[in-house]
């Protein structure tokens, strides 16, 4: 993935400058820097949560781009192997790898689908499953739609977020 281009018209950077973003974003937030541009991310951050798992799955959530298969799936795969190389436990790796296969469910569920249906929200809930994944996905999916370039979380796909987090919630 170093120096790999990606060839659409949202990202700005390649895909290890959009993940190195992603991290420095991840580190902002953390520290209070957009509390009030992302007060849930925020929140969440500042109640407590695994910050080794955001960190990792941050790191490895476009891992598996360049290939033929799809991304998140390689990714997965790839994780499986580098997740626990990095100290992670069992029940830790095991969010990580699902947080890659499905760092899209969020943005995509949110962006694409009609969240005040009540069986997009269900759905959505199913697949997420935990109150603990839901947190984790919705950091993780600030930090990757920030990390595509300048002003690509704008206020319209930041309400769409807030909401499916809070219908899910």
């Amino acid at each position: 993935i170093v120096a790999m281009m990606q060839f659409n018209m949202y990202h700005h950077y390649t895909v290890d400058e959009h993940i190195i973003q992603c991290i420095s974003i991840l580190a902002d937030l953390e520290i209070g820097k957009m509390k009030e541009e992302f007060p849930i991310a925020s929140g969440i951050l500042s109640a407590g949560i695994n910050r080794r798992v955001l960190y990792v799955a941050l790191l490895l959530h476009d891992i598996g781009k360049g290939r033929p298969e799809d991304h998140s799936l390689i990714g997965a795969e790839i994780a499986e192997v580098v997740a626990p190389r990095l100290g992670l436990n069992e029940k830790e790796s095991e969010t990580v790898v699902w947080l890659v296969k499905n760092h899209l469910l969020m943005s995509d569920t949110a962006q694409k689908r009609d969240n005040s249906d009540p069986r997009t929200v269900r759905d959505f809930c199913r697949d997420v499953n935990t109150m603990s994944r839901l947190k984790l996905l919705t950091v993780l999916t600030v930090c990757d739609i920030m990390g595509v370039g300048p002003g690509t979380l704008n206020n319209w796909k930041a309400q769409l977020l807030k909401s499916l987090y809070k219908s899910a919630k």
